[in-house]
């Protein structure tokens, strides 16, 4: 009997997309970062996706560029329309926050595949 063998299948691998969380951030009278606010979570995220941050009446944009196995490419815009990409590695997290910026975020990556 020709056909396949039960337990020779392999399972689909899972679909490409990121988990990750975002928190708003402002600079300290110290000049660094300080968490401001709830952390938001977005589970499955994948390319183009975007996740708006509000804070006080100012907003930022978080839009997944890339995803691969272990790593995200996020490219985040300020409220003055200003960009920046950041990369994240599973299970690390970067503050955003350049100069000039008085609100910035902290992105943390859960999966990314």
């Amino acid at each position: 009997m020709a056909g396949v063998l039960p337990g020779c299948l392999k399972p689909a691998p899972p679909p490409p997309g990121v988990v990750y969380s975002v928190s708003a951030l402002t600079r300290g009278a110290d000049g660094r970062p300080k968490q401001q606010g709830e952390v938001t979570s977005v589970a499955a995220a994948v390319v183009d996706d975007v996740q708006e941050l509000a804070y006080e009446g100012q907003s930022i944009l978080v839009q997944v560029r890339k995803t691969e196995y272990g790593k995200a490419i996020f490219e985040v815009t300020f409220p003055d329309k200003s960009r920046q990409r950041v990369a994240v590695k599973t299970g690390e997290s970067a503050a955003v926050l350049p100069k000039g910026q008085k609100l910035g975020l902290r992105i943390e990556v859960q999966e990314a595949r």
